[in-house]
């Protein structure tokens, strides 16, 4: 695949004639019928020898240059084209991919910011936080604006981050994530913005475990700030807040129990409250503290008068696969011929025509 630059060390621009080809592929890739698709895949094929053709696939996200379908697929080839190429890429293509996706994080499309976000959080994690100087201060500068669709795009990077990327942040930037980012984060936890309490406890939750910037004798400086903003939210409306509430207390009383030892009794309630709550990803994540607490005679002296309470809501909420069923001597049908129904394959289609080459939920 031939591409005309522009002007040396000038912007890029693309070749109009192969931009043109390069969208009528990503059109053509929305096809249902398995000859397009063929075809499409035989294209792509070709396309794909050339590393310039990343650049296209850069443009049509970047500029929108189609419709957002279409931007979205040419994102997703982008990524996946990384994950599996990045070592070979050419440096200043993957600089040109970095730059430009940071800077449309804020785009008015959820899914395209959606986009942009999964492929800065790709590249850090190949490259390595150390290896991108300034990304997260970037990131933080982005959810100090008043930008609404900025500050979400922002965050939901910072979420994946601070999620994959939290030991590594520890090593190489220690003093600025105690100092700046995480004070920072934890502005958010009362903001106003149910999805932004959510990310903000999202991106602290990593750092709970990470003994290194954890000091025992200096609780104050982010544990203790912590665990005040966890309390205030125990009566949040929203479900993903109170899910991320639950996590982080979690963490608090398995890693620093020593923390959590003076209000033990207001937290054993809270959880039995969880574990009651209307959000099965609430119930789980409150059950979680059951099984962290198994041994703990503390917790076991505090729970005793709430278990006629607990008991039932763990023996009403407990479900059961068919294999349980039948070792618990229950339903066992084996003896009954199967239905067409219940033999008949399930096919699974693509959307699309284009396969994630991974399991990430993008």
């Amino acid at each position: 695949m031939c591409v005309r630059m522009g002007e040396a060390h000038g912007a890029w621009e693309p070749d109009e004639e192969l931009l043109s080809q390069t969208v009528e592929v990503l059109r053509a890739s929305q096809s249902h019928s398995n000859e397009t698709q063929c075809a499409v895949q035989e294209a792509l094929r070709r396309y794909n020898q050339d590393p310039e053709f990343n650049r296209y696939l850069l443009y049509v996200l970047v500029s929108q240059a189609d419709s957002e379908e279409v931007a979205a697929i040419a994102g997703l080839l982008l990524k996946n084209n990384i994950r599996l190429m990045f070592h070979v890429m050419p440096a200043d293509i993957v600089e040109d991919v970095k730059s430009a996706c940071l800077q449309s994080i804020g785009v008015s499309s959820k899914l395209l910011r959606a986009t942009n976000g999964v492929i800065i959080t790709t590249i850090a994690s190949l490259q390595g936080i150390s290896s991108w100087p300034g990304l997260m201060e970037s990131l933080c500068e982005a959810i100090d604006t008043d930008d609404a669709d900025l500050v979400l795009g922002a965050f939901s990077v910072l979420e994946k981050v601070c999620e994959d990327s939290s030991q590594d942040l520890v090593k190489t930037m220690p003093h600025d994530l105690v100092e700046t980012i995480l004070p920072k984060l934890m502005a958010f936890v009362g903001h106003g913005e149910p999805t932004v309490r959510m990310y903000a406890l999202s991106c602290l939750c990593p750092f709970v475990s990470e003994q290194d910037i954890n000091d025992p004798d200096r609780p104050e400086q982010f544990l203790q700030p912590l665990l005040d903003g966890l309390y205030s939210l125990t009566e949040d409306p929203d479900e993903d807040v109170r899910r991320n509430v639950v996590k982080a207390l979690v963490l608090v009383y398995e890693h620093h129990p020593e923390l959590t030892a003076d209000n033990l009794e207001n937290l054993i309630q809270f959880m039995v409250a969880m574990t009651a709550d209307a959000s099965a990803d609430v119930q789980q994540e409150a059950c979680e503290f059951w099984i962290a607490a198994d041994g703990d005679e503390n917790v076991a002296h505090g729970l005793e008068p709430h278990l006629p309470e607990l008991v039932p809501i763990l023996v009403q909420h407990t479900r059961y696969t068919d294999h349980d069923i039948v070792l618990l001597g229950g339903d066992d049908d084996s003896h009954v011929p199967d239905h067409p129904k219940d033999i008949r394959p399930h096919i699974v289609r693509g959307r699309a025509g284009v396969e994630d080459d991974d399991d990430d939920d993008d």
